[in-house]
């Protein structure tokens, strides 16, 4: 944290160094041309500047122009979000949008300024030009946004049955986030160029723009120089400003309700247990088939290892009895309800802390559940840590819990210990083997030891010529 903090500190003293160059720089220009009338110093501008805050008028223009240009700013973000939902929902609305997000991209500031003042009084001008500029902008942003996320989380959310406004808030907003801030705080200064820009040519009155075009008129060039510091700093201020909302909204978003509660005995959580049965399921991916034809039937409480090479088809069975894919041909049964399960990957939200990644899931347990499995495994006082922060071990280990603590009555575990290793993996297995009371388990592994300490009874042998089942 000392070393995240000193790099920013630093950061900043490298940003704050160029500036102060680059004023130096235009200093030294001001002096050598020495022609106030075209170019006036930093100094001579500063001091205008402030000559200026000195009057109401100063401040009544700067707010009326910043009213128009934040409305017309705010409300295009809003749209240009809701219309690429649409859009990444609609493949047919995407089309359709395209060509025009090309034409708005294309056409000069000015042409559509022009248009717009036959149609409207120049006092709304500021207010649709921003609007224009900003769509494109915050609309192909929040499309990446949309398209950037995780298929995988997708698939965790599915297998969780986590959905609606929690999948919304809690799986795709982090993975959205960064792309919707860097593209909603880009516009936010192009709204302000593109807003003074059309006082300027509209000759808006009281605005920001009408005296920009008076001191250009009477060749004023320290009002000039003095009202364009005033927009670049008002441009910073105001993308600072939408990054803070930004911020809270997000933090806001994250939050998750604390519930307050003891830990539970040990034991399973789940509801009653389900038969999963496969019958003549074939499975093939493009021209490499991976099942033919195969039956087999978990009894309801049973547990099953699956065992054999990689790339065999293990994965792919967990996957037909989770819902996750379809067979080609032949019916799986599971039941009909949501099974807990362990990826081959850890499939865990970054942003989040370990217990919210638990708690994502499983909505109704207590701080004291949590805490208690959280000590079983070997977690304790890296629960609230966000999961980008922890080891490999440390995710994979969240990631099991994450699926022991899920109310289900069967549970698929792909590969869960990979990456813990002695005396940890045993601890593991023991407290898994415990939580996993009473529900169908199916458990791919390639080492017949971890079956054991499951206590596997069926075992279920994938080898490439065949599948045999024990």
């Amino acid at each position: 944290m000392k070393a995240q903090e000193s790099g920013t500190a630093k950061k900043k003293l490298i940003r704050l160094s160029c500036v102060i160059f680059w004023l130096i720089v235009w200093q030294i220009a001001a002096s050598a041309v020495n022609r106030p009338i075209f170019f006036v110093s930093p100094l001579e501008a500063a001091a205008r500047l402030i000559e200026l805050m000195r009057g109401a008028d100063f401040w009544l223009s700067l707010g009326r122009t910043t009213l128009k240009i934040m409305c017309g700013y705010a409300a295009s973000c809003a749209a240009a979000v809701l219309l690429a939902a649409a859009s990444d929902s609609l493949p047919l609305v995407r089309e359709l949008v395209s060509p025009l997000m090309t034409a708005v991209r294309s056409v000069p500031v000015v042409s559509f300024t022009i248009l717009a003042l036959i149609l409207l009084p120049s006092k709304w001008l500021c207010v649709l030009i921003s609007f224009l500029m900003v769509f494109p902008i915050v609309y192909t942003g929040a499309l990446a946004a949309f398209d950037s996320r995780s298929g995988e989380l997708a698939e965790m959310a599915d297998a969780f049955g986590v959905a609606g406004a929690r999948r919304l808030r809690y799986v795709d907003l982090p993975q959205m986030y960064g792309g919707l801030e860097a593209s909603i705080c880009a516009a936010c200064g192009f709204a302000w160029k593109s807003g003074v820009a059309a006082e300027v040519i509209g000759i808006t009155t009281g605005s920001v723009g009408e005296r920009l075009q008076q001191a250009k008129v009477y060749l004023m060039t320290p009002d000039l120089f003095a009202w364009t510091i005033a927009v670049v700093v008002m441009s910073a201020l105001c993308t600072k400003a939408v990054k803070i909302v930004l911020s809270l909204i997000k933090n806001a978003a994250l939050r998750m309700p604390e519930k307050r509660g003891k830990a539970s005995a040990e034991g399973a959580l789940s509801p009653e247990a389900p038969q999963i049965a496969f019958k003549g399921v074939s499975k093939s991916y493009g021209e490499k088939k991976v099942l033919s034809g195969f039956d087999f039937t978990a009894a309801p409480g049973s547990r099953t290892a699956l065992e054999g090479p990689s790339g065999i088809g293990k994965t792919t069975l967990l996957r037909l009895a989770a819902g996750l894919e379809e067979p080609d041909s032949g019916t799986v049964d599971n039941g009909g309800g949501k099974a807990a399960a362990v990826f081959q990957e850890d499939r865990l939200i970054p942003q989040l802390s370990a217990r919210k990644n638990i708690r994502l899931v499983s909505p109704s347990l207590s701080d004291g559940e949590i805490d208690a499995a959280l000590l079983a495994v070997g977690l304790e006082g890296e629960g609230d840590r966000p999961v980008a922060e922890l080891s490999g071990g440390m995710k994979r280990r969240a990631a099991i819990l994450r699926a022991l603590l899920f109310s289900s009555g069967a549970a698929f575990l792909d590969e869960p210990f990979k990456g813990l290793d002695g005396p940890l993996k045993e601890r593991v297995a023991a407290y898994a083997s415990k939580r996993l009371e009473g529900r169908t388990v199916l458990f791919v592994t390639h080492d017949g030891g971890e079956a054991e300490m499951l206590g596997c009874v069926n075992k279920v042998f994938f080898e490439p010529s065949k599948i045999s089942v024990q």
